[in-house]
Order: C-alpha cells, then sequence, then structure tokens
C-alpha cells in the first residue's frame, strides 16, 4: 500500500486518495510514480479510481501530462468527488487538450456512484 494508492485485489481497481492536497508538482510526480508501479504489476489492465474531494490542482498542464504517461497502463481514470470547480474545469480541460476522452474519463459525485458505474459494466 502506497502513500497515495493501493490496488484492491476484490474491486479490481486502483483506489488513489488526493482529497485535500493542492496537487504541486512534486505530488503530482508521487502520486502518479506510485499508480504506474501498482498498474505495472497488475497482469491486466484495470480502472484508476481517485478522490478529488477538496483538492486543487497548481499546475494543470503538468498534471495533464503525466496522466498522459498513465493512460496506456490503465482501462481509464474514474474521479468522484470533485468539488472545486476550478479544479473540475481543469480536469475537464486536460482531458479533451490531452485527448482522453477515447480513454474512459469520467467525474462521478461519490465513490459509491463510480464504483457502481464500473460494477455495471457501463464504462467499458
Amino acid at each position: 500500500m502506497g502513500k497515495y494508492s493501493y490496488y484492491d485485489d476484490k474491486e479490481k481497481v486502483i483506489f488513489t486518495d488526493i482529497s485535500g492536497l493542492t496537487q504541486t508538482k512534486e505530488i503530482t510526480d508521487e502520486v502518479i510514480e506510485e499508480v504506474i508501479e501498482i498498474a505495472r504489476s497488475l497482469p491486466e489492465k484495470v480502472f484508476l479510481v481517485v478522490n478529488w474531494k477538496d483538492a486543487h490542482l497548481n499546475d494543470p498542464d503538468y498534471y495533464g501530462k503525466r496522466v498522459a504517461e498513465l493512460i496506456p497502463l490503465i482501462r481509464g481514470v474514474v474521479r468522484y468527488a470533485a468539488t472545486d470547480i476550478h479544479t473540475r474545469i481543469a480536469i475537464r480541460t486536460q482531458t479533451v487538450k490531452h485527448h482522453f476522452q477515447a480513454s474512459r474519463s469520467f467525474i462521478f459525485t461519490s465513490k459509491e456512484e463510480a464504483m457502481a458505474a464500473i460494477r455495471s459494466g457501463e464504462l467499458g
């Protein structure tokens, strides 16, 4: 189990919690490297489920660049509880800028809603 992320064998997803953090370049690097390490250790691609409650992006362009490195290793990114409007806009902007739409990038209100969508198969 990492500082921010862990693989849930029962749900078959990587959970990441960045709630309350300001995503500086350093924190972005730590989180992305942690997820890459976990994703590479798995026999198949899984969804990354990220808690964005009260989190803020300090450098959206850097975040987008780093997420682009992660996309080939996972099934998609499922975010939830992104409460800050500027963070939601920045996430969406980076999704469009880096053409992540085809990579299954979603924002849900709650963890329960995000997991229900994954379990139902509606995310692919």
